[in-house]
């Protein structure tokens, strides 16, 4: 049995693998991430070292070898949509469910064995979700895997593991936490917020700069009735 958590470079998912590995033996524990290109701020790659070497795990990258902006380019638009944005689909799911396909031919009963990492090996997923994302959990039902939330299990949420992690393990968080409420790709299309977007566009003029350039390419704009490019004349005034 193959035990993978599924890491996603923030708080929670590393809470979730200490917790997979008080009572699973570390040989069998894979500690997964799907890197982003061009995506995250990149002291999150610090942030990752620090927590594999704190738990003795290395962590297993399985990326899709194209960028966030590449993938709007493709898709010649905006994952915008809030539910599940193509972007998490295309650079995240789906290169989990092809991992996920050469561990067990019970998730891929056609794949050919000599492709698989662990033919026939069953395996259990564990997702880093704090006790105060009961609907984030109900949503991710899905099947043939088997998911276990033992961060939420254990009754913490996510500002106990990021005390956890600092004050405990003596690891310095993410810097993206300093805005931010999750390491999440930079921007986040999922937000909404302008406040969110006010963030990216005064921490990180780059990314917001990629982000104006892609509406510009796709002809389509994140907010119905202003620009990002509107917004941040907006801002340089009120500054």
């Amino acid at each position: 049995m193959k035990h993978i958590v599924q890491y996603s470079g923030g708080a929670g998912s590393a809470m979730a693998a200490y917790l997979v590995a008080q009572k699973i033996p570390k040989e069998d524990i894979i500690l997964l991430f799907h890197d982003v290109r061009g995506g995250h701020d990149e002291d999150m790659y610090r942030f990752n070292a620090d927590v594999s070497e704190y738990l003795s795990l290395p962590i297993t990258e399985y990326s899709l070898d194209k960028t966030m902006w590449e993938v709007i380019k493709e898709q010649r638009c905006l994952p915008s949509y809030p539910w599940h944005p193509f972007c998490t689909r295309i650079l995240k799911t789906d290169v989990a469910d092809k991992f996920y396909s050469q561990l067990s031919s019970f998730v891929n009963p056609y794949s050919e064995q000599e492709f698989q990492l662990y033919p026939d090996e069953p395996f259990t997923l564990y997702n880093g979700y704090g006790v105060e994302e009961k609907k984030r959990i109900k949503n991710n039902c899905k099947a043939p895997y088997r998911v276990e939330y033992p961060v939420a299990d254990a009754g913490l949420t996510s500002t106990d593991c990021k005390r956890i992690i600092s004050e405990e393990w003596g690891i310095e968080l993410p810097r993206a936490y300093q805005w931010f409420e999750h390491n999440n790709c930079i921007p986040c299309w999922k937000s909404g917020s302008k406040d969110y977007w006010h963030k990216v566009w005064e921490h990180y003029p780059e990314r917001y700069q990629m982000a104006i350039e892609m509406e510009k390419f796709t002809g389509h704009t994140h907010f119905k009735k202003i620009s990002l490019s509107a917004l941040a004349e907006q801002w340089e005034k009120e500054k």
